[in-house]
Formats: C-alpha cells, sequence, structure tokens
C-alpha cells in the first residue's frame, strides 16, 4: 500500500455500527477454512477427541497423527510428575528423530534426571550418570556446559534446603517449562506451528485494529473479546449490549 492510499484510509474511514455490521455480513467464509482451523487448534492445544470427531464429521485430514494428541498429554503429565524415563521412552515410541534433532531438550531431560539423583543424595550415582548421559552431550553441544556446571554445583551443598541451594536449584526444576519445550519439539517435528492458527489471527486482529484506530484515526467497532464476541462501539451513541452482541451475530450468519 503507498502513501496515497494510507492517507486515503487516514482521511475517510469512519463507520457506524451499522456500517460495519454490512461489511461483516459482505465477508465470505468457506466452511472448509473454518474446519480447518479449528482442527489445527485442537491439534495444537492436544484435544485429540474432539480433533478425531471433527476429522470424520468433515473429512478432514492432519499432518500429525491423531495417536500423538494423546501421546503429547501422557508425555506432559509424566513429565510434571518427574517421571523422565517414561517420557523419554514415549517420544522414542513416538519417532527417535524428535529427541535426536533436539539436542537442548535432550539434555534438559538428562538434568532433571540428575537433579533428581542429588536431591535424593545419591553422590556417587549422580557423578556417574553425569559422566555417562550429560559429558557426551557437552562434548558435542559446547554450549551446554555452564548448565551442567550449575547441576553438578549442588552435590557442593551438605544440605539442599539451604537458602543458596534452594537458589540454585529453582532454575534446575523448571518441569512446566520443560514439558513446554518438549512439547514444542512434537509440534516443530510434524512441522505445526506452536501457536494455533486461531490464537495468530486473533493476535493479528487486535494489532491491525490498534494500527487503524490508533495510528490511522480510523473510527468502527472493534472486537475487544473474542471468547463473548463482543464489539467495543465506535461511538458513545451505539454503545448498547444487544447491539454488540448483534455485531458478534453477523459474523456468524450464512
Amino acid at each position: 500500500m503507498d502513501s496515497e492510499e494510507e492517507d486515503a484510509i487516514a482521511c475517510d474511514s469512519s463507520y457506524s455500527k451499522e456500517d460495519w455490521l454490512q461489511r461483516l455480513k459482505s465477508v465470505e467464509l468457506y466452511e472448509s477454512d473454518i474446519h480447518e482451523v479449528i482442527l489445527n487448534f485442537f491439534t495444537v492445544h492436544g484435544f485429540q477427541d474432539a480433533a478425531e470427531e471433527l476429522m470424520k464429521e468433515a473429512q478432514l485430514r492432519t499432518e500429525m497423527p491423531m495417536t500423538s494428541i494423546g501421546r503429547r498429554q501422557e508425555i506432559r503429565q509424566a513429565l510434571l510428575r518427574g517421571d523422565i524415563p517414561t517420557v523419554m521412552s514415549t517420544l522414542d515410541d513416538l519417532d527417535r528423530e524428535i529427541l535426536r534433532r533436539n539436542p537442548e531438550v535432550r539434555f534438559q531431560l538428562k538434568q532433571l534426571q540428575l537433579f533428581k539423583i542429588i536431591q535424593d543424595g545419591n553422590t556417587l550415582e549422580a557423578i556417574d550418570f553425569a559422566q555417562t548421559h550429560l559429558a557426551p552431550e557437552v562434548t558435542e553441544h559446547p554450549q551446554l556446559l555452564p548448565r551442567l556446571e550449575e547441576t553438578m554445583a549442588l552435590l557442593a551443598f551438605g544440605d539442599l534446603k539451604s537458602p543458596e541451594a534452594q537458589r540454585l536449584a529453582e532454575g534446575l526444576m523448571e518441569r512446566e517449562e520443560a514439558a513446554r519445550a518438549v512439547d514444542d519439539a512434537i509440534l516443530e517435528f510434524y512441522s505445526i506451528h506452536q501457536e494455533s492458527t486461531l490464537e495468530s489471527l486473533l493476535k493479528n486482529c487486535k494489532w491491525t485494529q490498534r494500527q487503524l484506530t490508533e495510528g490511522k484515526g480510523c473510527v468502527f467497532p472493534t472486537l475487544v473479546d473474542a471468547a463473548e464476541c463482543r464489539f467495543e462501539p465506535s461511538s458513545d451513541s451505539d454503545a448498547s449490549p444487544d447491539r454488540d452482541r448483534g455485531a458478534a451475530d453477523a459474523l456468524f450468519q450464512p
């Protein structure tokens, strides 16, 4: 868009609620596209049953095997309870390439295993585990050395409940962070974005609204609550809960 077109938008872009509803009604939405967006959301967020039902009803296909959606939930739950061996074996069941292609995720899981061994007070076992499982990772990926050193530093503390040991341990026991990293690795392996298409569309909608209202001075009803399909009136005279709901309904009229 050139500067003349941008100036035109800035000079003559004010819409009443009625005008905006008419524009919404004129937008052609294809049911197949809507189904794809919903299926993508179910897939990214791990709703296997809902995804399978939608695929059956709408005759859709997805790049990610349906069994992997349920497995992602299993992996997450196992990781959050600290069962790292189950996490790694389940990942290998999905595809051994997932961990092979993600050395940092692989290291993070082994680091959690080492941390658990240190927590249990098994010093010799911790040293052996670090030499056998983590040292080779560091040799191949030197940037991981500081993270291994941080973990091994816990062995210097006689009491892991001391404030200094607790501060060091806080950064090493982030299972939630590890769960996100593992899930992102699975999605990336199947060429699926970590953020669903629906969420990306909503973010783009918010950004575009800000650009038009704040940058260009455009006046039009703006989407303020996607979950409730609620629009903010373009002027005080338009303010009405019923009219806001009318704007939302217009989006989904055939």
